[in-house]
C-alpha cells in the first residue's frame, strides 16, 4: 500500500470531518487504509482491463459514501 496516498487520504478525511461533511465518529486512520486499498485494487483492475473506468468510479463513489457517512452541504 502506498503510504503517501494513505496519508493524504487520512488528512482529507480529517479535514472533511472538521467541517462536518464526514460523520464525526469516523476513524480517519482505518477509513483511509480501507479506501486506499480500494483505490489501489480498482486501479489495478482498470489498468488490466477487467473493469471499465465508469464502473470503477461508481464503486468508489458508493464506497466513500458508505465508509465516511458523507453528508451533503446545502
Amino acid at each position: 500500500m502506498d503510504p503517501l496516498l494513505e496519508y493524504r487520504h487520512r488528512n482529507l478525511i480529517r479535514q472533511a470531518r472538521d467541517v462536518g461533511t464526514v460523520a464525526a465518529d469516523v476513524d480517519d486512520a482505518a477509513a483511509a487504509e480501507r479506501l486506499t486499498a480500494l483505490v489501489e485494487g480498482l486501479s489495478e483492475r482498470w489498468h488490466s482491463g477487467s473493469i471499465p473506468l465508469d464502473r470503477a468510479r461508481h464503486l468508489l463513489v458508493d464506497a466513500i459514501t458508505i465508509e465516511l457517512g458523507a453528508t451533503t452541504q446545502q
